[in-house]
């Protein structure tokens, strides 16, 4: 049998803890794709495992998840596969174009740089249920927006528009909105003062303040069927391609309409009736007029049009699982 090196992003994936159904380490989705690709590879006659089991060296291809910050060796490039899950405003170093020298092919969201031969179009997945929520008579309050405690310094982060949004909610509508998420219970720093993360003590002290904060999410789709909007801001703008499950396929799934803003191109892959787009409003009052006033015929159009886009499109679309795997296997088996 053949072998393959996984290199995960974390080290509490290793010892084969990526392919691991019964003992996972998330307890969302991210893995599920992992295990299906260790499965199709072992159809064919390819078992993979993480690079502390299975070495560079003895494995015939290597899967890189986001740029490792060891490259892998010069005679190793030709089986060296990398996958690009993330911007510029969350890694850099992904997109130090030097360092792609060092990979075989590398799989991206970017449609930007797609050549169809070393840079290989490769959604972020999910799966996805075909039961979308249709009673609005559940429905708590207009919005909420569940995002991490995060920052970046890039030009074309979001973070800060997440904020903005927050704070907007809370000196004027506070009554409709909520909010949730991991790691608000200490300021994040950055620049010269990130040394200063390592301080618990004083990130505690320094932590933003949210009326509107609700603390945690245990159950995602549980929370978001209780809001009828939520702002889905991906981590950056204005590149091509960059469309995360978790800010507009997850209200989806929930029966919950998003409000979007990121890829300029979403509606090459998203149909427009399926979310709301923040550029087409570009402020606040707008937008909250719009949702606020919104008719509930033009609600349920809107969940009508989820409904079938997620039926006939999302399930083994682009975005799909089945899709994911099958664009891996197919680059590796040209490669033979």
């Amino acid at each position: 049998m053949k072998k393959a090196a996984f290199v995960p992003i974390a080290p509490n994936y290793l010892n084969n803890r990526m392919f691991d159904r019964a003992g996972a380490v998330s307890l969302n989705h991210e893995l599920e794709v992992f295990y299906a690709l260790h499965d199709a590879l072992k159809e064919r006659g390819i078992e993979i495992a993480t690079y502390d089991i299975h070495t560079p060296e003895e494995s015939d291809f290597i899967i890189y998840l986001e740029m490792p910050k060891q490259l892998p060796k010069k005679e190793h490039i030709h089986k060296s596969y990398l996958i690009i899950g993330e911007v510029a405003a969350v890694r850099p170093g992904n997109w130090d174009m030097k360092k792609h020298e060092y990979f075989h092919k590398i799989f991206t969201f970017c449609d930007d740089i797609l050549d169809g031969k070393k840079y290989v179009k490769l959604n972020s997945c999910r799966p996805f249920s075909t039961d979308i929520p249709q009673d609005i008579s559940h429905k708590e309050k207009l919005c909420t927006l569940i995002a991490g405690n995060k920052i970046s310094n890039h030009p074309l982060e979001l973070y800060s528009e997440r904020l903005a949004a927050v704070r907007w909610f809370e000196q004027n509508h506070p009554d409709e909105f909520d909010f949730y998420g991991m790691g608000w219970h200490k300021k994040v720093f950055s620049g010269l003062l990130r040394p200063f993360n390592r301080v618990h003590t004083i990130g505690k002290l320094c932590r933003p303040r949210f009326k509107s904060y609700r603390g945690p999410v245990d159950d995602k789709q549980e929370m978001l069927k209780k809001y009828k909007f939520a702002i889905g801001f991906e981590n950056a703008r204005e590149i091509n391609g960059y469309v995360t499950g978790d800010k507009i396929f997850d209200p989806m799934q929930a029966g919950t309409v998003p409000i979007y803003w990121g890829a300029p191109n979403i509606e090459k892959y998203v149909p427009k009736n399926c979310f709301i787009n923040w550029e087409d409003y570009g402020n606040w009052p707008d937008m909250y007029q719009y949702i606020k006033n919104m008719p509930d015929s033009e609600y349920l159009d809107y969940l009508g049009h989820i409904t079938e886009y997620i039926q006939k499109t999302a399930v083994s679309g682009d975005f799909s699982e089945k899709v994911y795997v099958e664009t891996l296997l197919r680059e590796v088996d040209q490669a033979k």
